[in-house]
């Protein structure tokens, strides 16, 4: 409930309804986030129509329970959308030496022949991602990094793939 700080005071309006269906304001109050939640008691401070508290001798009997609380929502993927978010797709490719030879059969980066169809687990979830997010990308145009290639004996941390700094598709 409002992120869980449940020590927090929460204002509220203390409203009555009549037969017609019109709300009147009758005061306000401070609640903790845990009385709410939990139905604890105490920690509650009354204050009728705004003004200070009255004394304990002159304080009304009767209490009023929460009949409903509202919560923000959590935004889903499609309320960034709406809200004007944009999404630009970048991939970053991980050649550590960890990952082996490209080259070479059996490690993650191999490069299989183009005419086995066949892709190794990177390739596979750059496409499975790339695929849903390029969707949301309003220009098409990716850039794509590398990290951790040695290049003529220089590690190389943070470099551009290919010769444009994004590509199509």
């Amino acid at each position: 409930l409002l992120n869980a700080k449940e020590l927090e005071d929460v204002n509220g309006e203390i409203v009555t309804f009549s037969v017609n269906k019109h709300e009147k304001s009758v005061g306000s109050c401070e609640v903790m986030k845990a009385t709410i939640i939990g139905g604890k008691s105490g920690g509650e401070k009354t204050k009728p129509n705004g003004k200070k508290p009255l004394p304990e001798e002159k304080r009304p009997s009767e209490t009023a329970a929460p009949t409903h609380v509202l919560a923000p929502a959590k935004p889903e993927f499609i309320d960034y959308l709406t809200g004007g978010c944009q999404i630009s797709l970048a991939v970053a490719i991980d050649f550590t030496a960890s990952n082996g030879d490209p080259r070479q059969e059996g490690t993650p980066h191999y490069f299989h022949p183009p005419a086995s169809r066949e892709w190794n687990d990177y390739e596979k979830a750059i496409f499975a991602v790339g695929s849903i997010l390029a969707k949301y990308d309003a220009d098409q145009r990716f850039p794509v990094w590398g990290f951790g290639a040695k290049y003529n004996n220089v590690v190389r941390h943070c470099f551009q793939c290919g010769n444009e700094i994004e590509v199509e598709g």
